[in-house]
């Protein structure tokens, strides 16, 4: 089981192996070993956030729980981000030094996936999934995205002329909410 001392411990591990693998300045610290502050919160939704002064965030949801590839990743992700700078977001660059970094720890897909789904399991216990979110796409079909627990501007706001998303080679058109019949957040429904 994952306690608060197990976090501690992984991330620095992953410092560690991440200073080892990028030893020069890091762009949000200007110096690898400044990142010393690792802070637990209660965010449910958000499983980590890296920050400019160095510090990263990691949610308490993992406390409790198996889900070690689940959190071995998300440190990873948020050590990226201090890699490459947070104005970087997920760009190109974050996405081959997180790819690197996730090959060189031997990240196994398949178990980040499923801590996943324990993790927002968990977070649904807290506070039940109300919407469900669904995409169109430019040929009309319609699919089942996921459960979520408030709108986010990222789908309600999505322009296809701006920001052309796909999925499975399709070009998503549009993005939508309807009200969850149901709170089981394992539930899946394909229209």
């Amino acid at each position: 089981m994952i306690t608060e001392d197990t976090i501690v411990s992984m991330s620095e591990e992953i410092k560690t192996f991440c200073v080892r693998l990028f030893p020069r300045s890091w762009s949000v610290t200007h110096t690898s070993f400044e990142i010393a502050e690792l802070e637990m919160n209660r965010n449910k939704i958000v499983f980590g956030k890296a920050h400019h002064c160095g510090k990263i965030q990691i949610s308490n949801i993992y406390v409790g729980t198996d889900c070690y590839s689940a959190l071995k990743s998300t440190l990873i992700h948020e050590f990226s981000h201090l890699i490459v700078g947070l104005k970087e977001n997920h760009n190109s660059r974050f996405k081959r030094i997180f790819e690197y970094l996730s090959d060189k720890a031997e990240m196994d897909t398949a178990a980040i996936l499923k801590d996943h789904d324990v993790l927002r399991g968990k977070a649904n216990a807290i506070k039940p999934c109300t919407l469900q979110l669904w995409m169109v796409f430019q040929n009309g079909d319609t699919e089942f995205v996921g459960n979520y627990q408030k709108r986010s501007k990222k789908y309600t706001a999505y322009d296809p002329s701006v920001r052309n998303l796909q999925y499975k080679g399709k070009l998503i058109d549009r993005f939508y909410y309807t009200e969850s019949p149901t709170n089981d957040s394992s539930q899946s429904i394909q229209q």
